[in-house]
């Protein structure tokens, strides 16, 4: 049984989707894949962002993953805060919305966490933002400087959410973690400074091979530094042609979308994987637990799929 997912819009080679209420929310499936998440495509570093679109997880330790749990338990709380500060919340809790943008050869995911607004604030417009905790030092630094300044990879993130859901008006809200402050940034999209990430993102997703870059102390903290080191590959394969984004999750989900009278289509591939994708050195692709034949059973319709 595949994961099932549900298509909510899809333009331009960006699909958003709608995860089942019992599916995986990580896009584990499509590991095999060249994958870039837009919350690492502000780092500086391309060969970090190589060895992530080349399928090497990073290594964590206990301490770093225990911030990032902080993280997420801090998350509603914020929501809460907000909402008792006037704010309308529309929280993405369980990560079930969230996008699918074809980028050179492979491809950038990720979910935001809310869509907002305020009768003051925002004067009724909808924004949409993603939730940071931070420390004292960075939360001082970026309440003085912006997010542009003091957190590039944050408004990277937020600039490739705000073009998948075509948001003019973007925000970022952090909370100090020692004070219990938080604060809301909001800035507007920038379309030139996408477009300049997205092109980075497409260098790195379409190259083959990388080395090591030069050398800095945040290099001590990178967590794919012990694989950091001569002529690193990516050995996976690459998509030919951004059109066919719909027939690969095809392949990888079971896949619905919405026919005219609101009910849910099952989506089948017309193309086998095979003709999708380039597989490296012409070596076999495989796909553990796919089914990449295309067969011709009839197209199942229904409103039954249950959607969180």
């Amino acid at each position: 049984m595949k994961d099932v997912m549900v298509i909510e819009g899809a333009k331009d080679g960006t699909v958003l989707i709608r995860h089942g209420e019992k599916a995986t929310k990580d896009f584990s499936r499509l590991q095999n894949l060249r994958m870039l998440r837009a919350s690492s495509i502000g780092r500086k570093c391309d060969t970090e962002l190589f060895l992530s679109a080349s399928g090497l997880e990073s290594q964590f330790d206990k301490k770093t993953l225990r911030i990032f749990e902080i993280g997420r338990i801090m998350e509603p709380v914020v929501v809460k805060w907000m909402r008792e500060d006037g704010w309308e919340v529309k929280h993405n809790d369980d990560d079930s919305l969230g996008m699918i943008m074809a980028a050179g050869s492979g491809i950038i995911t990720g979910h935001p966490d809310i869509f907002a607004r305020h009768p003051k604030i925002t004067k009724n417009e909808w924004i949409l933002a993603d939730i940071k905790t931070m420390n004292s030092r960075r939360y001082s630094a970026w309440t003085k400087n912006g997010v542009k300044e003091s957190d590039p990879s944050y408004l990277a993130q937020l600039l490739f959410y705000g073009h998948a859901w075509g948001y003019d008006k973007l925000g970022l809200v952090a909370i100090d973690k020692s004070s219990g402050d938080y604060s809301v940034e909001l800035f507007d999209f920038d379309q030139k400074a996408f477009n300049k990430l997205y092109e980075r993102a497409k260098e790195i997703l379409d190259a083959d091979m990388a080395t090591p870059m030069k050398y800095s102390r945040e290099c001590n903290w990178c967590s794919k530094k012990d694989s950091c080191k001569g002529t690193m590959t990516n050995n996976l394969p690459r998509i030919k042609d951004p059109k066919h984004i719909i027939d690969i999750l095809a392949h990888m989900y079971e896949l619905y979308e919405f026919t005219d009278d609101g009910n849910l289509s099952l989506v089948k591939p017309k193309m086998s994987l095979e003709e999708i994708l380039l597989p490296p050195d012409g070596k076999k692709i495989v796909f553990d637990g796919i089914d990449t034949e295309i067969t011709d059973e009839e197209e199942e319709i229904g409103d039954w799929i249950e959607i969180s």
